[in-house]
């Protein structure tokens, strides 16, 4: 169901996207520059929740929406160890954990015939965990940006 903007029954108005009737991820960058899908958001980035998108920015919006649930499920799943380690048998830093881990995911990918997406998916998810741990901001990562 579409909500309308005189819909008494939402939750977190700013993250519903009216004229495809889904939620949407909204940076923490822009939140509160928002205007309900309305208007100047003032921003220089494409609209997440404007049909401007093309279809290959569309699908990378998919892709990150869902290697974030599934790094945000894991890490409730298994008690955030990648980022605060239990040190039951490895005594080093979350970082060092990290990396790895990272290096045994790549080396699986190496070593098989086939790519498996869970591999791809974990070797994304461990790229932004050791970001986590390197204490990355989104300032550090906007600074990639030409």
């Amino acid at each position: 169901m579409v909500r309308k903007r005189n819909d008494s029954n939402y939750d977190n108005f700013d993250n519903f996207d009216f004229q495809r009737g889904k939620r949407i991820t909204v940076p923490e960058s822009i939140k509160g520059k928002i205007n309900n899908g309305y208007g100047d958001i003032g921003f220089d980035y494409p609209l997440l929740f404007s049909e401007t998108l093309t279809e290959s920015q569309k699908k990378i919006v998919e892709i990150c929406d869902s290697i974030k649930d599934l790094l945000l499920y894991k890490n409730q799943k298994y008690g955030d160890s990648a980022l605060n380690p239990n040190n039951i048998f490895y005594k080093g830093d979350s970082t060092n954990s990290i990396k790895i881990r990272l290096d045994d995911k790549i080396g699986r990918i190496k070593n098989c015939e086939e790519t498996r997406i869970n591999d791809v998916a974990d070797v994304v998810g461990y790229g932004i965990l050791l970001m986590a741990s390197m204490k990355v901001t989104k300032d550090d990562i906007a600074k990639f940006k030409d």
